[in-house]
């Protein structure tokens, strides 16, 4: 496919740089909407819905082919979000100490009135993490801002023991699934 241009409806700079990373070149556009999650959404629902209403936002300046995602990570159903503060990141991390917990992604492919979305899931298996790893880990400001208070492309991925899935998935676009979706999609060829 020789198309190289899009429009991210994102500011997440991991999306970009991944996107960048397989020759894409990129219309940032960022999408203005509530992410709250609705009463009983699960968080794959969540990421599906939210990839779809980031999509739609920017829809009107469509000119070339919309990519939108939106990414979570959860345990036991649970979304665990980013952190207001250190109190907050260290039981989130006590939260995944010991335990698996998944990072869902869903993105959204929408050009010419046509959409395609898609939910990708990583299981993330944590070692049992220590007090002093934990306050250790907060003293180094990467919680913030990071869903769960981690990243996994930072200190955090000494408590990986392991993953199942999509490594690109849980930096924020599952980039083999993405592009297979982009490529099936005739219509957006030309």
């Amino acid at each position: 496919m020789d198309l190289k241009k899009l429009i991210l409806a994102s500011s997440s700079p991991k999306r970009q740089e991944l996107l960048k990373a397989v020759g894409f070149k990129l219309i940032i556009i960022n999408p203005n909407i509530n992410e709250t999650q609705k009463f009983n959404e699960s968080p794959k629902n969540l990421v599906l819905r939210l990839s779809n209403e980031k999509a739609q936002a920017v829809s009107r300046e469509a000119f070339l082919p919309i990519i939108a995602a939106d990414t979570v990570i959860a345990i036991d159903n649970e979304i665990l979000g980013k952190p207001k503060d250190e109190l907050q990141a260290f039981n989130m991390l006590t939260k995944l100490s010991g335990k698996i917990h998944k990072v869902f992604t869903g993105y959204t492919i929408r050009f010419k009135n046509n959409t395609i979305s898609h939910v990708c899931d990583t299981t993330v298996t944590f070692r049992d993490l220590a007090e002093h790893e934990i306050y250790n880990y907060i003293k180094t400001s990467e919680w913030k801002n990071k869903s769960g208070a981690c990243s996994i492309q930072g200190s955090s991925c000494q408590f990986v023991v392991s993953m199942n899935g999509s490594f690109t998935n849980i930096l924020g676009l599952p980039l083999i699934e993405f592009l297979a979706s982009l490529a099936s999609c005739k219509k957006f060829t030309s």
